[in-house]
């Protein structure tokens, strides 16, 4: 909602969205690279409502597809081969468990890799790096519910959906101090090649991620 203050009084408010905006350039003319990207970025947004059940009657991209012309709903995989989780585990006495990995999907996009810490130590008994990203660190924190620390990977462009990101768990004692006790490669299509290669993933869930995939292929 938005509306002009002039002198203390406010005057007549409006609406506009994400979808205003994306709609004034998707009936305009030429732009035909940023009206796929929004078309995509749209219809991403539109499974991600649906996976998590929220304003479902109002679709980010309502009106923008059919069924016959969905791209997600008419596609088949697609091969996440290349993308596949690797996990080296360095250090045979440190005890550290390596958990799973998870989207977290909000007003970007983020990844989360749980983790327990060996016997006898704790979340600061590692030093935990992102490698061959300068500048960029993974942010730490513990999840109650479940009860494991995490790792996470922050703010993922939609460029990036596509790459693999290595983490590297170094240990106070016990390794050399250039030797990590444990690495995990992984990504967002990572996650995705998990939920399309299992039997019990939900619709919504597969429907997603094949929405992530197209949106990310358009992107680049």
């Amino acid at each position: 909602t938005y509306f002009m203050t002039v002198d203390g009084t406010a005057g007549t408010s409006g609406q506009y969205s994400v979808r205003s905006y994306a709609d004034t350039i998707l009936n305009g003319t030429g732009m035909r690279d940023l009206k796929g990207l929004l078309r995509a970025m749209l219809n991403y947004g539109s499974y991600t409502q649906l996976y998590a059940g929220y304003r479902t009657d109002a679709l980010a991209a309502e009106g923008l597809y059919t069924d016959e012309t969905d791209p997600v709903l008419n596609m088949e995989g697609p091969d996440l081969t290349d993308f596949a989780y690797t996990y080296k585990l360095n250090s045979k006495t440190d005890g550290l468990t390596i958990g799973k990995a998870s989207l977290l999907l909000g007003t970007d996009l983020s990844l989360r890799l749980y983790y327990e810490p060996g016997e006898g130590k704790t979340d600061k008994s590692y030093s935990i790096v992102l490698a061959d990203r300068s500048g960029l660190e993974p942010v730490l924190g513990y999840d109650d519910t479940i009860g494991m620390y995490y790792a996470d990977i922050e703010h993922i462009t939609p460029t990036q959906i596509g790459d693999m990101f290595k983490l590297d768990f170094y240990a106070e004692d016990g390794q050399a101090a250039d030797t990590p006790a444990a690495s995990v490669t992984f990504g967002p299509l990572s996650y995705c090649k998990g939920v399309l290669e299992s039997n019990s993933s939900s619709d919504e869930l597969v429907n997603l991620c094949r929405a992530l995939y197209v949106y990310w292929q358009t992107a680049i």
